[in-house]
């Protein structure tokens, strides 16, 4: 997705989970005591033999093992962008190497590109992220595996890495607002890249107005990883919707996502024309497996979603004369979801309290590049505090808790005495209160403590 221009700048954020999670590091284990580091560096310096004075700026990938080092040149780094901040996964079970980059090309576009190694060769490189005016989102990294006893008795499991993106940028109506976009990894094997929605949609109408939401509050956007490090929790400021919102979107195994889409391509797609509705139903079971396989889906899963589909279009009635191609479309798009989401569960954690139940987020997205995206998200909404009703300081630096739920808000006085900081409680905030620094406590002591105190 090429989204419009907006006059912003994203720092980059890699947030490194912590045990249990997917780990993006420049050097990292593989299998048989195999290391790989990745180097950023000019092309002459890395592979002397092109020539020293080739200054242009590529990636190397060093291979470390018990018989000595290769050096390799990342493919496509040769050209005359800009490659900066690569980072390396890697998946014991497949035994494959995901190498991730940030690129600034010449014409002045951020993207961030990926290319695997499975220890002989390459794959061809993609492009998960692309933004015009150079734009450069804040990434989280969320890691899990999942394994499903279908009902024939046999299992399917996967590890699973899941890069959620966030930006701000201009929408539809000329508002600057947040966009995600999850790039997913199963077995080390690039899924596929979906098109970026809007968390203002997500996050539903407001309580407040664009003018309520104070200024130094409309550029907040703070994602962390959840506790279980199934999903991320993101606190953002919206002025459009004059509120500071919480929601944590999780994000299913991708299964459900593209079988759902896949049968409903397939049948809109089909080349059968003749015959009854069970000659129909045999061909689209065996495109959905033929178009499962090929987007590398779980062999397993793909049969028994293409047998349940198949079995429920049979079962459908009436013959191809009356058949509506979009409404059985529709429908069999929605079986195959609930199928395989009866199989998958939810990712996301159960609120400690039993409040905040999930969001339908079909129904909160309006055009159809963004449908395909909100299939796969799982969301519910933390928290709806409203703008805090206070006049801020400058800088202000918004702190959440490890589930999202409380929100804390600090600044510098502008006398020198300390941090003033404001809280949210339950959907309400707090009065001001000063933190005030000294002889007894220093200002990074004071900072400590607020994160304590919201942690």
């Amino acid at each position: 997705m090429n989204v419009k221009a907006a006059p912003l700048l994203v720092t980059l954020l890699l947030l490194l989970p912590s045990a249990g999670s997917a780990q993006l590091a420049s050097k990292i284990l593989g299998n048989d005591g195999v290391v790989f580091e990745v180097r950023t560096g000019a092309y002459g310096t890395l592979f002397p033999e092109v020539g020293a004075d080739v200054a242009a700026p590529v990636l190397a990938l060093d291979v470390h093992g018990p018989n000595g080092s290769t050096r390799l040149l990342v493919p496509t780094t040769d050209d005359p962008a800009a490659e900066v901040l690569p980072r390396v996964f890697f998946d014991k079970r497949s035994g494959l190497l995901d190498l991730l980059w940030l690129t600034h090309t010449p014409a002045g576009a951020s993207e961030i590109r990926g290319v695997r190694f499975d220890g002989n060769g390459w794959s061809d490189p993609d492009t998960l992220y692309h933004h015009d005016a150079g734009v450069v989102p804040r990434v989280a990294i969320t890691h899990g595996s999942y394994q499903v006893e279908l009902p024939d008795g046999s299992a399917s499991s996967a590890d699973r890495v899941v890069l959620h993106l966030f930006w701000r940028d201009l929408g539809d109506d000329g508002a600057v607002t947040v966009f995600y976009s999850p790039v997913v990894f199963v077995q080390g094997v690039y899924i596929g890249w979906r098109d970026a929605v809007s968390l203002d949609d997500l996050a539903g109408a407001g309580t407040g107005s664009e003018a309520s939401l104070p200024e130094a509050l409309a550029d907040v956007l703070t994602v962390q990883i959840s506790d279980d490090h199934k999903a991320v929790n993101v606190v953002f400021g919206s002025a459009r919707i004059g509120d500071l919102r919480s929601l944590q979107i999780g994000i299913p195994p991708l299964e459900l996502s593209l079988l759902g889409a896949a049968v409903r391509d397939v049948i809109l797609a089909s080349p059968f024309a003749a015959g009854d509705l069970s000659f129909y139903a045999g061909g689209m079971g065996a495109m959905i497996i033929h178009t499962g396989l090929r987007m590398g889906l779980d062999p397993a899963i793909v049969e028994y979603v293409a047998a349940a589909v198949t079995a429920q279009i049979a079962a459908s009635g009436g013959d191809e004369a009356t058949l509506d191609p979009y409404a059985l479309a529709g429908d069999m798009q929605a079986f195959a979801d609930a199928l395989t989401a009866s199989l998958f569960g939810t990712t996301l954690p159960a609120p400690a309290d039993g409040s905040a139940p999930e969001l339908d987020v079909r129904g909160l997205v309006e055009d159809s590049a963004s449908q395909a995206t909100a299939r796969m998200i799982e969301l519910r909404a933390i928290a709806d505090r409203g703008a805090p009703p206070t006049t801020l300081g400058a800088d202000v630096q918004v702190l959440a808790s490890d589930d999202g739920r409380d929100v804390l808000l600090r600044w510098l006085d502008a006398g020198g005495r300390g941090l003033w900081y404001v809280e949210s409680i339950g959907g309400s905030w707090s009065e001001p209160r000063l933190l005030a620094t000294g002889p007894e406590l220093s200002l990074d002591e004071a900072r400590e403590l607020l994160l304590q105190r919201i942690r």
